[in-house]
């Protein structure tokens, strides 16, 4: 080998291996390893017999989309937080000319709670039921 290129080799080395480092980080957190894994939202509708609740769930870089959900039904999608631990998922409830909106995951105030949340809306707000057995509920006012 010459010395020229030698001489770009050891520039080059110092670059390669940040990516190396960088891109191990990366699937590490793509992997799910941390708080960073996919989180299951299960919502479902209590708002009585008769009351179809329609939800349109997103955050600012992602929307999930309108579903509609019979009574008593339930409605499931996944979620990935961001590496950045900024991921914030927001629901807008809809239901007999009413609307409401809810956070379904708040990465700050959900990133210790595991991978599954199951929420229920009903008339009067919408509950995380958590795995301590405790709830915490947004209400509608």
């Amino acid at each position: 080998m010459n010395s020229s290129r030698i001489n770009i080799v050891i520039l080059l080395l110092p670059i390669i291996l940040w990516l190396m480092v960088s891109m191990t980080r990366f699937n590490l957190v793509a992997a799910g390893l941390g708080n960073h894994g996919h989180k299951n939202i299960t919502i479902t509708n209590a708002l009585g017999e008769g009351k179809f609740l329609t939800l349109d769930c997103k955050s600012k870089q992602f929307d999930i989309g309108v579903s509609r959900i019979n009574p008593n039904g339930v409605y499931k999608f996944q979620i990935k937080p961001n590496f950045l631990g900024t991921t914030l998922f927001f629901c807008k409830a809809q239901w007999d000319n009413l609307t409401y909106w809810f956070d379904v995951y708040k990465y700050n105030r959900d990133k210790n709670d595991g991978p599954d949340y199951s929420w229920t809306v009903d008339m009067s707000g919408a509950c995380l039921h958590k795995k301590d057995n405790t709830t915490d509920c947004q209400w509608f006012v």
